[in-house]
């Protein structure tokens, strides 16, 4: 009986060095290509547009251009605004060879305080995941389009 615990023992081993080796020798990968690696982007601020809307405070410097653009500044009370606004929030808005449009009854020199005026334009941000750091958001306005005053 030892004998034959013996001989079992022995070509179990035999058995199993054979296979090991040949398990060890097998690439793990199955021949698939290495994973990709991906370059880290750098933080570049990009543009976004943006739409603040509220009641007119105020027009200083308002001039039309040869080209029938607007110039001047532009102070508003925000009411109403989309997400990338937020970003950098303000009330007075630089207008530099902006397209103005007038509503029925607005006075197209002076536009009368408390009109409704909607604001268009781009904002510079960072991609998501990039610290702000020393990083000023430059707002540009595209457009901007005044209604009279809602009648109460």
């Amino acid at each position: 009986m030892k004998k034959l615990a013996a001989i079992a023992g022995i070509a179990a081993l035999s058995v199993s060095a054979s296979v090991v080796p040949a398990l060890a020798s097998k690439p793990t990968d199955k021949g698939k290509p290495a994973p990709k690696t991906y370059p880290i982007k750098p933080c570049v601020p990009h543009k976004v547009a943006y739409i603040a809307s509220g009641t007119l405070v105020s027009l200083t410097n308002f001039t039309q251009n040869p080209n029938g653009t607007y110039s001047g500044s532009l102070q508003i009370t925000v009411k109403h605004a989309n997400h990338h606004y937020k970003k950098a929030p303000q009330t007075t808005f630089t207008l530099t060879n902006a397209r103005v449009k007038f509503g029925h009854g607005v006075d197209k020199t002076a536009p009368a305080a408390g009109s409704r005026v909607q604001v268009i334009g781009k904002i510079t941000v960072l991609p998501h995941g990039c610290l702000a750091g020393t990083f000023t958001p430059t707002v540009t306005v595209r457009q901007v389009v005044i209604h009279a005053a809602a009648k109460h």
